[in-house]
């Protein structure tokens, strides 16, 4: 028990921590501004971003491919507003997802929308203090040529996901796999094969939720094989209800529910 709350501690901390940073950004961040129409120099910014920089993006509808970030400490990204800054990926012609985030320690992302891309919306791999806050991750058509995870942060440590909404995934809205320390919290899915997952990942909380309209509104299971097993998972106060919506998966159903 002391290890479990000593770890959510250290999730409250983190979050704590990169809020305080993002309100000093402009003592301690490189901030770099952009508007709609400067697609291709986001696109360099993320290729080449150093620590300790905040990416604002301002208000208006972005097109891109991809974005990649990786390598890199102290990251903010932000938008305007979930319903002001728009990240479309829909036109995309390489590259399966929207957003990839690899091997960065402290990483806040949100206040905008990413939506469409072929495979997965936000993905964060191998990443360490991690808030994802006031993020939309959408699907316009929530069927089998929708992507395959929304929100996915998968192998990192203390992660925190909260104010989200998730919608149109093939396979889950909400993704937390092979990760220590998360928060799930005050987050929305709907019309998602799986609203949230959480997959062989431990000291995890999962509160104040609504899974609602999907395939299957909350998972929470350990598959074989993987980096480590899940355990002091904690799940209480969602809203859980109206599910059982048919979605054709990306996957089969074997796959993903491991049976």
């Amino acid at each position: 028990m002391k290890r479990y709350l000593k770890q959510l501690i250290g999730i409250a901390v983190t979050a704590s921590f990169l809020y305080s940073c993002a309100d000093q950004s402009k003592d301690s961040y490189k901030v770099l501004t952009f508007s709609p129409g400067q697609e291709e120099a986001i696109e360099e910014a993320f290729l080449s971003i150093k620590d300790s920089t905040n990416i604002v993006l301002k208000a208006g509808k972005y097109s891109f491919d991809n974005l990649s970030i990786a390598q890199v400490n102290h990251i903010k990204i932000e938008g305007e507003g979930y319903d002001k800054t728009i990240i479309d990926f829909s036109s995309q012609t390489q590259g399966g997802e929207g957003i990839r985030v690899t091997d960065v320690k402290g990483l806040a992302i949100g206040n905008m929308t990413i939506r469409d891309s072929k495979g997965d919306l936000l993905k964060i791999n191998n990443s360490q203090d991690v808030v994802i806050s006031n993020l939309h991750s959408i699907w316009s058509s929530a069927d089998s040529t929708s992507g395959g995870y929304g929100i996915y942060p998968v192998l990192c440590k203390n992660v925190l996901v909260e104010n989200c909404y998730a919608e149109g995934a093939s396979d889950a809205g909400i993704y937390v796999g092979q990760t220590k320390g998360v928060i799930v919290r005050k987050c929305k899915a709907a019309k998602n094969v799986a609203g949230c997952e959480i997959e062989n990942t431990t000291d995890a909380e999962v509160y104040d939720n609504e899974f609602y309209g999907n395939t299957a509104g909350f998972l929470i299971f350990d598959l074989p094989e993987l980096s480590q097993r899940g355990g002091r998972v904690k799940a209480y106060r969602n809203k859980i209800y109206a599910n059982n919506l048919k979605i054709l998966p990306k996957v089969g159903v074997s796959e993903l529910f491991g049976e």
